[in-house]
């Protein structure tokens, strides 16, 4: 025990020395303890925590394929997403969404404006155990070109 005392007393001695190389090995391991922090926290909430649905594993994505193109996956037009859902005999319900961007007006000329908001059915809002910040029902959503569909199993 009373190597590691005089250890640490020579430790000190020498960081006060040297000041330049103590504020580096500090910075250093700041810059290591907040990279780490950052790193396990986005883990943990994109790998770790359970989706927002109260059965996820039962949560499945459809869509369009076209057998003509390598890339098999498309979404899907608005119409099929309505036949599906129509005709559906395998899913307990199907919800679709699409990203939804607003249109800005900057110096008269109008720009879309990623907002990071998306458009979605009223089955896909069902699904979730949480609630939107903001919502809208999807009938003041417009009809979109291209829909992204989400299937509940049976």
């Amino acid at each position: 025990m009373h190597t590691l005392s005089q250890d640490i007393r020579y430790s000190l001695r020498l960081l006060i020395k040297n000041p330049a190389f103590t504020s580096l090995a500090v910075l250093i391991l700041v810059l290591g303890i907040v990279a780490t922090t950052v790193i396990f926290t986005l883990v943990d909430a994109a790998l770790l925590r359970p989706l927002p649905y109260s059965d996820p594993s039962r949560l499945v994505a459809v869509f369009d394929s076209r057998t003509q193109v390598v890339a098999s996956r498309f979404e899907s037009s608005h119409p099929d997403f309505l036949d599906w859902r129509e005709q559906n005999t395998a899913f307990s319900s199907l919800a679709g969404y699409v990203p939804s961007d607003s249109v800005a007006r900057f110096s008269g000329v109008p720009e879309l404006v990623p907002t990071g908001a998306v458009c979605v059915t009223n089955d896909l809002v069902a699904l979730s155990t949480i609630e939107p910040k903001t919502m809208r029902t999807s009938t003041q959503c417009s009809t979109p070109a291209g829909v992204f569909v989400a299937a509940f199993l049976l």
